[in-house]
């Protein structure tokens, strides 16, 4: 655009200053340096107040008048074009001696006050920097003038839609062409720009308008994809790298490019002693390298001191747009190392239980602006992520540091291994015949024994189970009821050191339980095996037994206090802990992986039994269970359903290939009501429930494990299992859309490391259905789509209720669809529409009766239009929509749905948005008034209300009489009454019934023969009766068939108030937008009844 300008105008500069788009508090523009290179400049946009352009203008108008050469134009008013703001152009002036008071102590610039005004400024060369609006800042737009003898001219550009300025155009310097000697030099003379250059750059203006800004909607949907990027790319590596140092360098450098900022500092909370807590400056990107500043000298921030310490005091966002204006800005950083800070941009870094873990700086957005509120959300999301790598840094740091106590020859030992060498330790140290180490199963509360034979080999005194053996568990287990009667139970209950030296004399010792290895036991000890927490004696967890017999060497019995005893029980405790925990991370960490990969399954479903049915199938391989079910929520949140299990015969696998086997029934299903039992308690208090025990009386619920049975539990067959309940909640965490329900044999539990898995599990369920929700949302569109363009009829899908009664009598429902779908192509061109869309225009025209019979059409005959333009098909057949779209419409906002046509020509967007002219934005039914029937009736009229007559007679009549609607949209009564010329051969308007009915049988109205006595009796004349007598209301009648025809007679019904939708269909290779799919909706009750009589 600077180059044709300069081109158009015969200029030597040209700069367009572009305005920022959200905050519109700063321009910048494209400038080259002498080396050649491109830089962006900013420059804030100072405010110019009223007064200060009342100065402006009293300056100019004191100017003498043959030396006036500028003017200021008129602000642009709604209506006028780019000639006629350049016919207001006029020169600029002579400065003037003596200023006013505004202009002496604050000019704005050229360019902020051609923003803010409006205006075309002209100022003639050698009058620029005497100029009062001239400003010699240095952050001034008119710094770039490299003359300034030079005449200057700007010009506001404004889009299409809108008045306000998108950007300013500024041309420097008019050049003059000499020739001579067959040599051409353009040289600058310090003319004034001519009207003629004003009016190129008028037009120039306008034309670039328009294009500008698409160009800038472009460029901004470019930097939202790449922050999308950097955002996805950070989140990758934060869940991938440990190493806070490495993380924290990798989150600032990307930070830096996100925001486009020259500095970077991270904190982190430290505690100098234990009442207080200050910021360390962990890293700082000074642009050039790092600093690192926990390897050299510490720098501590108190709370509340500097921005970064009152981010942490208020644990809130803090944006400072110039620090040196803040108060709680320190400026001694800047002295020292001779840095401007001008904005500064801090968040709080929070972990997941709302603890301040650091801070997250950025100083000096490029440009010298401020920070955006995008640049807020950008800084927040990085907030939360490094929160989220800070919280698994410190978890993998605190289980190396155990596992380096552990001994390096232990931490590479499996469990198994690690409990042969320390019950072989155990004999060795203490001097035994026997050790054993029982380690305590989470999930079932039973010890498992690990012991060692002659032979070095792992030796089972039992069979172990198939859980135990999953689990690389082996040995028997040692229940209540198998250690019942034993030294062992004692040691379990008490959980202390138990001693029995003489076993002979112990009336509770069993063999089979308290022996080893087939080793009869004269003597045996119990010593307990403790997990310690950080209250260390206040905070213990019970892990197992070590089991001693037969004490050899000098010592005959067991002490309570022998030390060696000690020792090997801290060490077996010690070491046990930290296998167990680095066992623990690294099976959760295979478990969540392999989860995840077992969840991909969810997605491949469209619906949610296909997700049900993975869901049982993914349960059943992921956890320790029999059987696991998902239950969804109705739509009035009244119920749970699932479907019922396929028999194992039945059982089926739909793909071979994906191995994606059918577990359930498509056809039956399981409901019960949530209003009592556990599926009512998951949905109300929305957290994980594990049920143990079921009670039959009394308020169980209240006690942890333990579910009172009802009727809806027996019902869902809960009964009968240990059940695991946990919530499924909707992507945004508001809503519980089901609950996932684990089913195992009574008596036993989860394990922690499974039950860490079911969040992960809900979440991968939430997205599955969200996805299936979006699919279902897709569909429907594209059936109401293909509904609405090959037209109506009885087999469309049913729309919006519409009511249709006289007052005071029952209301029906409508099953008809009554939108409009228009198809808009690419170049603008209207392709199809449902029915025609200028109806009742002055230039309408019925081409064919097929045309009217696209109507759609209510219960009771009344056709519904929306109208859309009032020119005619020669228009909207063959232009633009922009020219015929809500042309001469008297009602509604239709620029508004113009320009979402546009947006999603541009943006490919889904658009819903609700257009009317009362603009309440509620949906009403709609109630449309019909034509009353008026008629003198013999009889009592109030015994037969006008209403009787259904709806189904109703709309066969009045599809009768559409068909003699002509093209001015009347009904052709002569036409219709010609049908009863053969049998009413006096004109009289009367007709026998058995003549009415054979008219409209051979017309295809179709009624029954009770419908017809029905519709004659209401407009029926009986015969006189004698003096005296009453009407023989069973005797012969005749139909005043003009009177019902005429009565019945259908109407338009024009609607004003509707909803409207926009669907772009994207070509499938190219991804551009080949078409609009325009729906227009009536909601509301505002309409215009015009009758066909």
């Amino acid at each position: 655009m600077s180059t044709e300008a300069l081109a158009l105008v015969g200029a030597e500069e040209a700069f367009v200053f572009v305005v920022d788009q959200f905050q519109k508090n700063e321009l910048w523009c494209r400038t080259m340096r002498g080396d050649g290179e491109l830089v962006t400049s900013r420059f804030q946009i100072p405010p110019v107040s009223l007064a200060l352009q009342s100065s402006y203008n009293e300056y100019v108008a004191q100017q003498p008048a043959k030396h006036t050469h500028h003017k200021p134009t008129t602000p642009a008013m709604p209506g006028r074009t780019e000639y006629h703001r350049a016919e207001a152009f006029v020169r600029a002036s002579v400065p003037a001696v003596v200023l006013p008071h505004a202009l002496l102590h604050s000019a704005p610039g050229f360019a902020p006050f051609a923003y803010h005004t409006r205006e075309t400024l002209n100022i003639p060369g050698c009058k620029i920097a005497s100029h009062p609006l001239y400003s010699g800042d240095s952050t001034s737009t008119d710094r770039l003038i490299k003359l300034k003898s030079s005449a200057t001219l700007l010009l506001p550009i404004c889009s299409a839609d809108s008045l306000e300025p998108i950007a300013i155009l500024q041309v420097c310097g008019k050049t003059q062409t000499f020739c001579g000697m067959g040599i051409e030099v353009e040289v600058e003379n310090c003319r004034p720009f001519s009207r003629e250059d004003q009016l190129l750059l008028a037009g120039f203006a306008n034309f670039c308008g328009g294009m500008l800004k698409k160009v800038m909607s472009f460029a901004e949907l470019e930097t939202n994809r790449r922050s999308e990027y950097e955002l996805l790319s950070l989140s990758r590596q934060i869940f991938t790298c440990l190493d806070f140092k490495k993380l924290s360098m990798l989150v600032m450098k990307s930070t830096k490019d996100l925001l486009d900022t020259d500095r970077c500092t991270l904190f982190v909370t430290k505690m100098t002693s234990p009442t207080e807590t200050v910021l360390s400056a962990w890293q700082s990107d000074m642009g050039t390298g790092s600093i690192d500043f926990h390897k050299g000298t510490e720098i501590l921030v108190r709370f509340g001191e500097g921005i970064a310490g009152a981010c942490a005091e208020l644990r809130s966002l803090v944006n400072v747009p110039d620090a040196y204006e803040d108060k709680r800005f320190n400026r001694a950083y800047d002295e020292k190392t001779k840095y401007r800070t001008k904005s500064i941009l801090a968040a709080p870094i929070m972990s997941s239980k709302s603890t301040l873990l650091g801070v997250i700086q950025m100083i000096n957005k490029s440009g010298g602006t401020p920070f955006r509120a995008k640049d807020e959300e950008h800084l927040v999301v990085v907030a939360q992520l490094i929160a989220l790598a800070m919280e698994n840094s410190n978890l993998f740091q605190k289980t190396q540091d155990v596992s380096r106590c552990i001994g390096t020859y232990i931490r590479h030992l499996h469990l198994n291994e690690a409990l042969l060498n320390l019950s072989a330790a155990a004999e060795d140290i203490v001097g035994v015949q026997g050790a054993t180490i029982y380690l305590v199963d989470e999930r079932t509360n039973e010890l498992l024994p690990f012991t060692k034979s002659a032979r070095h080999a792992l030796t089972f005194v039992h069979r172990a189970t198939s859980t135990q053996l999953a689990h690389g568990m082996s040995g028997f287990s040692c229940t209540e009821r198998r250690c019942r009667g034993s030294i062992m139970e004692e040691a379990m209950s008490k959980r202390t050191v138990v001693i029995v030296n003489n076993t002979g004399m112990c009336l509770h010792y069993n063999p089979a339980v308290d022996a080893i290895n087939g080793i009869a036991a004269h003597q045996v000890m119990f010593v307990p095996l403790f997990q310690y927490g950080k209250n260390h004696f206040q905070d213990k967890i019970f892990i197992g037994l070590v089991h001693l017999i037969n004490r050899k060497g000098t010592v005959h019995d067991f002490d309570e206090d022998d030390s060696l005893v000690a020792i090997v029980a801290n060490q077996a405790a010690g070491i046990l802990t930290s296998i167990m925990e680095r066992q623990n991370n690294l099976q959760l960490h295979e478990d969540t992986k392999l989860l995840l990969e077992t969840c991909m399954s969810f997605y491949k479903e469209l619906n949610p039994l296909g997700v049900m049915n993975a869901v049982f199938n993914a349960a059943s391989a992921t956890f320790s269970i029999e059987k696991g079910h998902l239950w969804l929520l109705n739509e009035d949140k009244s119920s749970l359903w699932t479907p019922k299990l396929l028999p194992p015969e039945e059982l089926q696998f739909a793909s071979p290939s994906l191995i994606r086997r059918v577990s359930i029934s498509t056809n039956d299903r399981l409901e019960v009501p949530c209003i009592e039992g556990l599926l009512k308690r998951v949905v109300q208090e929305g957290r994980m429930i594990c049920v143990r025990r079921w009670d039959l009386v009394g308020d169980a619920n209240h006690i942890e494990g333990v579910q009172r049975i009802t009727a809806t539990d027996r019902a869902a067959g809960f009964t009968d299992f240990a059940i695991t309940a946990a919530p499924v909640w909707d992507s945004f965490g508001i809503e519980v859309l089901g609950v996932l329900m684990l089913l195992y044999p009574r008596g036993r539990s989860l394990h922690r490391l499974e039950l860490s898995k079911i969040p992960i599990f809900t979440r991968q369920i939430t997205g599955a259905l969200m996805v299936c929700r979006e699919v279902a949302r897709h569909l429907h569109h594209v059936r109401r789509l293909e509904s609405m363009l090959r037209g109506y009829g009885h087999g469309d899908f049913p729309p919006p209720n519409t009511y249709s009664s006289l007052p005071g009598s029952p209301a029906h429902v409508a099953a008809h669809v009554f939108s409009l779908a228009m198809e808009i192509d690419a170049h603008g061109w209207l392709k199809t529409q449902t029915y025609p869309i200028n109806l009742f225009s002055k230039s309408f025209s019925l081409k064919s009766r097929n045309d009217l019979l696209r109507l759609p059409m209510d219960a009771i005959g009344n056709r519904h239009v929306i109208q859309v333009t009032n020119s005619p098909r020669a228009v909207f057949a063959k232009e633009h929509f922009d020219k015929w779209v809500g042309h001469d419409i008297a009602f509604g906002d239709w620029e508004k749905v113009k320009y979402d046509i546009h947006n999603a020509l541009s943006r490919k967007e889904t658009l819903s948005a609700y257009y009317g002219s009362s603009q309440s934005g509620r949906k009403v039914t709609l109630a449309p008034t019909t034509t009353p029937l008026s008629t003198e009736l013999v009889g009592d009229a109030n015994e037969r209300p006008l209403w009787e007559l259904s709806d189904h007679i109703r709309h066969e009549v009045a599809s009768f009489l559409w068909l003699f609607c002509n093209k001015e949209l009347r009904i052709e009564w002569s036409q219709v009454f010609a049908l009863f010329c053969p049998y009413d051969k006096e004109n009289t308007g009367t007709a026998e019934p058995m003549h009415f009915e054979h008219v409209l049988k051979a017309c295809g109205v179709h009624l029954n023969h009770h419908e017809h006595d029905a519709l004659g009796k209401m407009f029926a004349v009986y015969a006189k009766p004698e003096k005296g007598q009453p009407v023989d209301m069973d005797g012969a009648y005749v139909i005043l068939y003009r009177e019902l025809l005429q009565s019945l007679a259908p109407s338009f019904i024009k609607h004003t108030q509707f909803d409207y939708e926009i669907f772009p269909t994207l070509n499938a290779t190219t991804h551009a937008v080949s078409s609009i799919q325009l729906i227009l909706s009536p909601t509301g009750a505002e309409f215009t009844t015009i009758a066909t009589l």
